[in-house]
């Protein structure tokens, strides 16, 4: 055996994270489910579901039969309508709680788990948890709790909710300035395809462009959270083949880089939170949200998620067993 293969063999006893799919694996006879911020409020409205279906979702929560995942991220969104709208907004963390289990199913912050799990790869160490501790769910509900009350977030987490609107902002902003590097990708995967082709190329398909653009923005994560040190012996080729969540990162800005810079879609505010949703929600096995433009984005994606709206989730999951259970 020569020098090379040796030196193989022993770096795969090293421990990596799983390539398999890190999620929050429910037990036998539930569906876990990440619901996005807006379903709450339409269950709180009774919008696009009736009240008799409403219940029965909350009976499935509390009897097992549906996992229901929120994240951080959910809950600031929320909050963050408190000042305009403090009525819809306190039903809607109302509803979130009565669905939610605080102690097993809070989601950490996406921006959170990026760098931890670039890390860990770098590291050659298993991924982190996805989920917050029992003891912080629990401080999770009790501030969820005082804001119920109150109809209120209070003055010393309004900082946290300025950070967030910045954030969307910023997100918003950083992906009109990719436009440059976007065009650049599709320079160079038009040239590709010519070449081998010998035709001209007007139009390339998602599918032919997602994989140069996802790596782009994931090399540009790398970049940001300082880590390019440890990619001299590591590519981001295998960083997308061995940690998930990074690779959903980088599909999902593709599929939402395409939408702007080919297909005339706006970059919106709203974008970051989508964005966030989307991609924690690959932590469960369905992903329930209205936004059908959200939806279509996620689809394309294809991040292995099951995404469907409330009414399809309620008549796949709650008034019949899910399939193959």
């Amino acid at each position: 055996m020569d020098a090379a293969r040796k030196r193989t063999r022993t770096r795969a006893r090293t421990p990596t994270p799983s390539k398999k799919p890190r999620t929050v694996a429910p037990t036998p006879g539930e569906v876990a489910a990440y619901f996005d911020a807006n379903v709450f409020g339409h269950i709180a409205r009774r919008d696009r579901v009736i009240e008799a279906d409403a219940a029965n979702l909350l009976a499935a929560a509390k009897d097992g039969r549906v996992r229901v995942l929120v994240s951080t991220d959910d809950i600031d969104e929320i909050a963050d309508g408190f000042e305009e709208h403090p009525e819809e907004a306190t039903e809607k963390l109302r509803v979130l709680a009565q669905l939610t289990d605080f102690e097993r199913n809070v989601l950490r912050p996406l921006f959170e788990l990026l760098p931890e799990d670039v890390q860990a790869f770098a590291e050659r160490r298993p991924l982190g948890s996805r989920r917050v501790d029992r003891a912080t769910g629990r401080r999770v509900a009790a501030r969820v709790a005082q804001w119920i009350t109150s109809g209120n977030v209070p003055p010393e987490y309004r900082r946290a909710l300025d950070e967030f609107r910045q954030g969307k902002l910023d997100f918003a902003s950083g992906l009109q300035n990719s436009t440059p590097e976007i065009l650049e990708v599709w320079k160079a995967v038009q040239k590709r395809i010519e070449d081998a082709t010998g035709k001209k190329v007007r139009q390339i398909p998602f599918e032919q462009y997602r994989g140069p653009m996802a790596s782009r923005f994931i090399a540009a994560l790398v970049k940001r959270f300082g880590w390019q040190k440890a990619f001299r012996r590591r590519s981001i080729a295998e960083l997308r083949q061995t940690v998930r969540l990074v690779d959903v990162y980088g599909e999902l800005s593709a599929a939402f880089a395409y939408a702007q810079t080919f297909e005339g879609r706006k970059a919106q505010p709203s974008d970051s939170p989508d964005m966030r949703h989307a991609a924690i929600a690959t932590c469960a096995r369905v992903f329930v949200t209205h936004d059908k433009k959200l939806r279509r984005l996620v689809e394309r994606a294809a991040i292995g998620v099951e995404v469907v709206d409330l009414p399809e989730f309620i008549e796949r999951y709650v008034r019949r067993k899910p399939p193959g259970e």
